[in-house]
């Protein structure tokens, strides 16, 4: 298979209209880090919106966000960002801004910010105390979803062009004491499974899609004490949802929980009975998974993260979801939070905020965006393949794909049957086949990027802030 290329696109000061550069090839790395860009700390946010500006020295704040802590003070905390959405059906693309308090929208089609959902708590002392976390939208009704660090999920309604239509959300609470976490919709059943992650919650709860959202119901999930609850995914094709637990520490029955994974397991959940029903054990392989999501021909990709023992090889495994089988093994890509599957260009893409330059556990830093053709077959020659790791940064732990399509019965943003790409977004039985009326016009993927690592040289400037967004040669 010959190997893509990539750019990547960087937003603008202005952001008032979109600037492209094409980034000379620098084998096997493509990637380039982003300039930094304008506070969002301003008179008239969010009606003015923006991202923030981080500048060097560590000690010094940033004049435009005096209440944001100095990276001395808190290296994680200049610009601190949590799960990334991309929404078909209206080109655009959601972004956890804990700093601004703030959901960002993005319009994909020009690359320009064009408002915030706000009024969540941003960051805080403690553990699991911040937000927004998880993220999405729906459909029937037109809504964004974020979990707060007060443990409430807040709902806000969009129009048709997906921006908030008010600035007062619904606030719905499930009685967690700490963050509502990452999320995952099934639009069957009209339910989002929302995970409360930290030790003193450790549920997750199934909540409907309505203008009166209600809580159906929960799962404890006790046995992941000290381990967490991470992303969620909803597979159509079996109606059941998927969880990443990075490990269990505990028996529990009820969950089909026989024996403890301390490598990780994927929980099957039946959003009809709320239980879980069976689960998908990575034992032995120190995988300890956070990403998660559903590519074609019914496969899992595993973003196995950083949590390994030190010195232990770090990787990213395919799935089969409806045996559990593991079809695959990549010693290239691993320390991944949130991944993404693009239907597309029938790629995988990994946010490895904790890859290393060796691939071990505990060696040099080497942030990155890692990527994976999906392929046409599960073994052989269409089998998937890694295609490279483009360079982040050092908390660059989320990552969404940007799709249009351009169809011969719809308009160029590909709104045609714009619901039922939305489910095929997520379903991802379909390949990356549109139907013959239509076509795809662009991929691009969205990743945050944060403050460097000191020292600062060349290849690591000080900056921080803003996307950097990733585009295909042909």
């Amino acid at each position: 298979m010959k190997t893509k290329r990539y750019v990547r696109l960087v937003l603008s000061l202005a952001m008032i209209a979109a600037t492209a550069t094409i980034v000379a090839a620098d084998a096997p790395n493509y990637g380039v880090r982003a300039v930094r860009i304008t506070s969002l700390c301003t008179a008239g946010f969010p009606g003015t919106p923006g991202l923030p500006e981080v500048p060097p020295p560590a000690t010094v704040a940033d004049p435009n966000c005096p209440t944001v802590p100095t990276l001395a003070a808190s290296p994680s905390g200049r610009w601190s960002v949590d799960i990334s959405w991309f929404d078909p059906s209206t080109q655009k693309f959601y972004m956890a801004d804990r700093n601004n308090f703030s959901v960002d929208i993005v319009d994909t089609n020009s690359d320009t910010i064009i408002g915030a959902a706000s009024g969540f708590v941003g960051i805080q002392p403690g553990s699991n105390t911040s937000g927004p976390n998880g993220v999405l939208t729906t459909s029937s009704p037109r809504q964004l979803w974020a979990g707060d660090g007060d443990g409430t999920v807040k709902i806000y309604p969009l129009n048709a062009n997906g921006v908030p239509t008010t600035t007062v959300p619904t606030v719905v609470n499930a009685g967690g004491v700490k963050r509502a976490d990452e999320m995952a919709f099934d639009p069957d059943d009209h339910v989002v499974l929302v995970a409360w992650d930290d030790d003193a919650d450790l549920f997750v709860a199934f909540i409907s899609v309505s203008s009166t959202p209600t809580v159906l119901g929960k799962i404890q999930i006790p046995e992941a004490l000290g381990c967490g609850i991470e992303q969620p995914v909803y597979n159509h094709s079996t109606n059941r949802f998927y969880l990443a637990i990075p490990c269990t520490s505990a028996i529990n029955a009820a969950n089909h929980n026989t024996s403890v994974h301390a490598s990780g397991e994927i929980a099957v959940i039946n959003p009809h009975t709320m239980l879980i029903e069976n689960v998908l054990p990575v034992d032995g392989t120190n995988c300890f998974p956070h990403g998660l999501t559903l590519g074609p021909r019914q496969n899992l990709l595993l973003g196995c993260s950083g949590d390994a023992p030190a010195g232990t090889q770090m990787k990213s495994i395919i799935m089969k979801a409806t045996t559990g089988a593991i079809l695959q093994t990549f010693t290239q890509l691993g320390g991944s939070d949130e991944v993404w599957y693009n239907i597309g260009d029938n790629h995988y893409y990994l946010a490895m905020s904790s890859w290393t330059t060796t691939g071990l556990t505990g060696g040099p830093a080497k942030p990155s965006l890692g990527i994976i053709n999906a392929g046409t077959a599960d073994t052989g020659p269409g089998a998937p393949t890694f295609v490279q790791n483009i360079l982040t940064t050092r908390t660059s732990h989320s990552v969404a794909a940007v799709y249009a399509q351009q169809c011969d019965n719809g308009d160029d943003n590909g709104n045609e049957n714009s619901n039922e790409h939305s489910k095929s977004s997520h379903r991802a039985d379909n390949g990356n086949h549109f139907g013959e009326d239509c076509r795809i016009v662009r991929n691009r993927v969205y990743v945050p990027l944060t403050t460097t690592n000191a020292p600062f040289t060349a290849t690591n400037p000080p900056e921080s802030g803003g996307f950097g967004v990733y585009g295909q040669i042909p």
